[in-house]
């Protein structure tokens, strides 16, 4: 009998190790699937140079932030390094120069990474975009092919934040090398 109630006791005691296995297993379960739903389930904001128009005279840009993912963003911001950008305008092109002849359009691309600037809701595919300086045989804001890393950070409406670097190149858009066939 004291066999018997040891084996009894035994039996018991891995009837609830295999059930606290089991619990962990399907908690584990469920944390991966809840993970899984919230990195499918999210805004995913992105930023891009687009061409705006084009011609044997020059190019102008607009920077375009668009929502490709599957829930509404929130207070989405740009940012960049200034010094950078300052590097990336045409010589002679400079941010801080109140004679500048391009100053308008450098504060206007300025202001594109100021701290006060958001998009207070960016929905699902939607896109906004705002003029963003151009090239040109005669006259150019900025140096042709310059990469600028953008930061983008943005919430979702539970409030969870999202910050990622986006590389730009500052080129026509409708070729990737720079060259195309005229219209």
């Amino acid at each position: 009998t004291i066999t018997m109630l040891g084996l009894i006791w035994w039996e018991i005691n891995q009837g609830k190790k295999q059930h606290l296995e089991q619990m962990k297993a399907l908690r584990d379960e469920t944390n991966a699937r809840d993970k899984l739903w919230k990195e499918s389930n999210r805004p995913i904001v992105t930023v891009r140079i687009e061409t705006h128009d084009s011609g044997n005279a020059g190019i102008f840009f607009n920077l375009v932030v668009k929502n490709t993912g599957n829930r509404v963003a929130k207070d989405v911001r740009l940012s960049v390094d200034f010094d950078k950008l300052a590097n990336a305008f045409c010589d002679g092109q400079d941010l801080l120069d109140p004679s500048s002849e391009c100053k308008g359009i450098i504060e206007g691309i300025k202001y594109c990474f100021a701290d006060d600037t958001f998009i207070p809701m960016l929905e699902t595919t939607g896109q906004v975009s705002n003029s963003f300086g151009y090239t040109g045989i005669n006259e150019s804001v900025w140096k042709i092919r310059q990469r600028l890393d953008i930061t983008v950070s943005y919430k979702d409406l539970d409030g969870r934040v999202f910050r990622h670097k986006i590389p730009i190149l500052i080129a026509d858009s409708e070729s990737f090398a720079g060259t195309s066939w005229g219209r």
